[in-house]
């Protein structure tokens, strides 16, 4: 009613299908240009959802190149404006605290990210660490970082590093990005903060462990080949994707080992890695999709 009342231009929407889908359907009478900025995820579930969005949207905002060809090939119109992390990194880097200065004799850096949820920690710190042993027996020189996410596992983590005193990890909350910067190889898990590490280019050993139940309904619906975005985004495998029952201390290692051991297996996972970081984007998004909208209504007009 509101939007009627002053005669809007536009009405962008932002994110939240659920609601905002349904509310571009309560507006099609009212003949305003819908933008919708930052795409639903279709291409892992809900596909079904691109009728709605062929009918009411009519500019889509991507945070991905595929997502935009995606809604191109349905006929959609839709544009590219890259994802918010690209620009927020630098910034947030400058904000980290410095690491402390490297062992001597330091020759490999080896990260640590569970993740930044209570259950994630609590399903891959343990393998992780079971596979971080297995590494410092059979390479010299390395050092592990362990960043942490969150204060409030603070008490979980150093619990968690109590039970392998003979295991050199350093334990650096609030430093992740640091962390993945001095990194030569990262054991991660899946989420956000592989695109940072995909920002570095950095190899990694992908992990994704959840309940039994929440796994079933997750094959259930989900499109895609893959769990990891790096994969997603590559549309092939570039790293390793250890899932549920596989995540288990060897097979972390068994990667692990490949990458630290073999020279070009290592470079080509960097090499995509740098196409992935490529698709992000560059600058900043929102003045990308600024521009996209206001060149969208001058062409409206």
């Amino acid at each position: 009613a509101e939007a009627l009342r002053r005669s809007a231009s536009a009405i962008i929407l932002v994110d939240y299908p659920g609601f905002n889908l349904r509310f571009a359907e309560m507006l099609e009478e009212a003949d305003i240009p819908i933008v919708y900025l930052v795409s639903p995820q279709l291409w892992a579930w809900k596909y079904n959802r691109i009728h709605k969005i062929k009918k009411y949207v009519d500019l889509m905002l991507t945070l991905f190149p595929f997502e935009a060809e995606m809604y191109q090939r349905e006929g959609v119109r839709s544009e590219c404006i890259g994802h918010p992390l690209v620009s927020r990194i630098p910034r947030r880097l400058r904000k980290e605290e410095p690491l402390p200065d490297a062992p001597r004799g330091t020759r490999i850096t080896v990260a640590l990210m569970p993740g930044s949820r209570r259950s994630e920690v609590s399903r891959l710190l343990s393998p992780m660490l079971e596979a971080a042993h297995l590494i410092q027996s059979n390479f010299s020189g390395v050092r592990f970082l362990l960043p942490g996410a969150d204060g409030r596992l603070s008490d979980m983590i150093t619990t968690e590093l109590s039970k392998y005193p003979e295991l050199k990890v350093e334990y650096v909350p609030g430093r992740s990005l640091r962390t993945l910067e001095a990194a030569d190889l990262v054991l991660i898990a899946s989420g956000t903060a592989t695109l940072e590490a995909a920002y570095f280019k950095k190899p990694m050993v992908l992990m994704y462990k959840v309940g039994w139940l929440n796994m079933f309904l997750i094959t259930l619906v989900l499109r895609t080949r893959f769990i990891g975005i790096v994969n997603i985004l590559a549309q092939r495998q570039v790293s390793v994707e250890l899932l549920q029952t596989e995540v288990t201390p060897e097979n972390i290692y068994q990667e692990a080992a490949r990458i630290l051991s073999e020279r070009g297996y290592r470079e080509n996972m960097i090499a995509e890695m740098e196409q992935v970081r490529k698709s992000l984007g560059h600058g900043n998004p929102s003045l990308h999709a600024a521009r996209h909208i206001d060149s969208f209504l001058r062409n409206s007009v």
